[in-house]
């Protein structure tokens, strides 16, 4: 005789907004001086589909979310700040401060960080 078999059950999957900060992409796009529209046609969207992320109805996949990223020029720090990560444990308001900075001496943060590690390595290894 056979059994039915059992299919365990899966977990809920976490509300978008437990990991993806739509506040900040609302932030990130008006600072681009972009509409819902404007970026949603700029990343192949209809509006309808772009604002689903804002509201967090819809979460967007990995290509949506990499072609946002692109169009707004997101730097790797608001990338881990949008996605809820803090990678390197600073507080927000440093993290704030750093880009600032950046852009006053005229670097990207992925390049501040870049001279930085290079600046680092070769400091220890002169150590």
């Amino acid at each position: 005789m056979n059994r039915p078999r059992r299919t365990k059950m899966k977990k809920p999957s976490p509300p978008p907004y437990s990991y993806f900060n739509r506040n900040l992409l609302i932030q990130f796009r008006r600072r681009c001086g972009l509409t819902q529209e404007a970026l949603a046609k700029e990343i192949n969207l209809v509006r309808g589909g772009y604002a689903g992320y804002e509201t967090g109805a819809i979460v967007p996949s990995l290509h949506a979310f990499r072609q946002v990223s692109l169009s707004l020029d997101l730097n790797p720090i608001e990338l881990c700040d949008l996605l809820r990560l803090n990678p390197l444990g600073l507080d927000y308001q440093t993290r704030v401060r750093f880009v600032r900075v950046c852009k006053q001496q005229g670097l990207t943060p992925m390049g501040a960080l870049r001279e930085l590690i290079k600046a680092f390595s070769n400091y220890v290894e002169k150590a």
